[in-house]
């Protein structure tokens, strides 16, 4: 689905019809997107980019790279912003205000997910086109190498 046809569903008031395309993308999504493992060969391990399991940490800094190559422009990297920064609860789950919630393992396609689908059930197309753009980019980016790393 992609982000025109979303707002044009917004706009014509077809919230129902696309809030259960995502909840239905959403339940196929996880399975399909898991990584292909690669092999270690002559002792180099190839290190992939996983969103389903990567802490806030991880994904702010895979941003910042994304910026830095120029694949992400700093305004689509705002697009990522709700997904690395936690919220009072994350912070709380280990102690009074930790930042040990930056390293705690999030499945960051679900939240998008679920981020596209609320602010489609809102009628947020602002929201819902920042969401969509972060959602799609992890999907597509899912399983690119993302590091190399020498092993004995």
């Amino acid at each position: 689905m992609h982000i025109e046809s979303s707002l044009s569903g917004l706009k014509q008031g077809n919230q129902p019809a696309l809030l259960a395309a995502y909840t239905q993308l959403g339940a196929r999504t996880e399975k399909a997107l898991q990584p292909q493992s690669i092999p270690k060969e002559n002792g180099i391990v190839l290190k992939q980019a996983d969103f389903t399991r990567m802490s806030r940490r991880e994904l702010a800094d895979w941003v910042q790279l994304q910026v830095r190559s120029g694949r992400l422009s700093e305004e689509q990297a705002g697009n990522f912003q709700s997904l690395t920064q936690a919220s009072p609860d994350d912070q709380l789950r280990d102690g009074f205000f930790s930042d040990t919630s930056a390293d705690y393992r999030v499945n960051f396609i679900a939240m998008a997910i679920s981020q596209v689908q609320q602010a489609a059930k809102n009628q947020q197309a602002e929201q819902l086109e920042q969401h969509q753009f972060a959602l799609e980019t992890l999907q597509s980016a899912q399983g690119d190498v993302i590091g190399i790393r020498a092993v004995a």
